[in-house]
């Protein structure tokens, strides 16, 4: 579950520290965004919802690279196949580059809007003959994504993307 506490006013520009800008004088503690409506959809990882919803909001947007994504289940990867690590390299995540495409929004509440190929869960598996354009959240384990390139670049992207995403779930 994602915790959104207030964060305190720390100078006297528009930028509060919170999701949205606080009112003047900026020394009163910020207001969190108000709580999703009860949602009559599955409940199941709500967090992967609550997450891609930060992800898709007007802050973070420019900086992902939303044709940059994999989504992980016990069936199946989206949009990347799982690279078997060569002998004696660095330790790292086993994907390869990811390339399926993530549709912010979407009115399905139990199914994520995407655009990829299907590949199996074991390495140096062969694309599968499918493309799809729905992925179950019930299903999901894991995502993946990149940063935008960006004028400051993708590495500058990152941080800003983990540093935003680390004071919002403080």
């Amino acid at each position: 579950m994602i915790v959104l506490n207030n964060y305190f006013c720390t100078n006297s520009g528009q930028d509060c520290g919170c999701l949205h800008p606080c009112h003047q004088p900026c020394q009163q503690p910020c207001q969190p965004p108000q709580p999703p409506a009860p949602s009559t959809c599955c409940p199941c990882n709500e967090d992967f919802r609550r997450a891609l919803d930060l992800i898709c909001s007007p802050r973070l947007q420019p900086l992902v690279n939303f044709n940059t994504f994999s989504f992980v289940t016990d069936y199946y990867v989206l949009g990347t196949a799982l690279a078997v690590p060569a002998a004696g390299t660095a330790p790292s995540d086993n994907l390869d580059a990811p390339a399926g495409t993530y549709f912010c929004g979407g009115s399905n509440c139990e199914a994520l809007s995407v655009s990829g190929t299907l590949y199996p869960p074991e390495a140096a598996g062969t694309a599968l003959a499918t493309t799809v354009s729905q992925v179950s959240l019930c299903r999901l384990n894991a995502i993946s994504f990149d940063a935008a390139a960006g004028t400051e670049g993708a590495a500058a992207n990152f941080q800003t993307i983990s540093q935003t995403l680390s004071q919002i779930l403080r």
